[in-house]
């Protein structure tokens, strides 16, 4: 599907005591608090009805996708505020500039997060409804050798899509495993992510076959 949108977004009053209301403004906040610390957004389709949308234009959509072009993604709070303005958009982190994102099969990245090593310092962790964990660590990481061997090990592309809580994809809720407070919105370590990854991956191996699977580490 085609990113372009040249439709402008409706401006409506909001009635904060409904639902749709509500999960306007929880949407709002959470675009606008990654833009004021300097993370990209863009705005996606929405889940509704069992299908997604393009808020603007109602459009059916195949699958979660931005509304506007990746390119336009921005940290300007006023931009921001103006396309969520009165439309429930997915929020869109975008990756390449404020940070980039390792994503790995969730029951691996959540067990990960509970290595010593991240305890200490930890790296902010999405967790999405197709169990994928998503980390958010400095930009230009890269993936070290030994991380590279696990091909379930993804480092995203520049410009690449991750949402963020309170995102609704196939009906479920985006969620943050770690925080972006509790590391002070600041991305984690690629090096200490990677180190936590490999030796998470290495004990599961040690381990029973089945338990291999349920991490989906081969």
């Amino acid at each position: 599907m085609s990113e372009r949108v040249s439709a402008r977004p409706r401006i409506a009053p909001c009635n904060s005591s409904t639902p749709a209301a509500r999960r306007l403004i929880s949407l709002r906040e959470a675009a606008l608090s990654a833009s004021q610390h300097g993370w990209p957004v863009v705005p996606g389709s929405v889940w509704r009805r069992s299908r997604y949308y393009n808020a603007i234009t109602d459009a059916i959509t195949n699958g979660l996708t931005p509304v506007l072009p990746r390119q336009h993604a921005t940290a300007d709070p006023r931009r921001v505020r103006a396309w969520w303005a009165s439309l429930p958009h997915a929020v869109l982190l975008v990756t390449g500039e404020a940070f980039d994102v390792i994503s790995v099969p969730m029951a691996w990245g959540v067990s990960a997060a509970k290595n010593s090593t991240l305890r200490q310092d930890p790296a902010p962790l999405i967790v999405t409804p197709d169990r994928v964990a998503h980390f958010l660590v400095t930009a230009r990481a890269a993936l070290s050798d030994e991380l590279s061997r696990w091909p379930q090990a993804v480092l995203a592309k520049p410009l690449s899509l991750v949402p963020a809580p309170p995102t609704h994809m196939d009906g479920n809720v985006v969620k943050w495993w770690i925080p972006p407070n509790r590391t002070d919105w600041t991305p984690g370590d690629p090096a200490i992510v990677q180190r936590a990854l490999v030796a998470t991956a290495t004990a599961t191996r040690r381990r029973t076959a089945d338990d291999a699977n349920d991490f989906g580490i081969s």
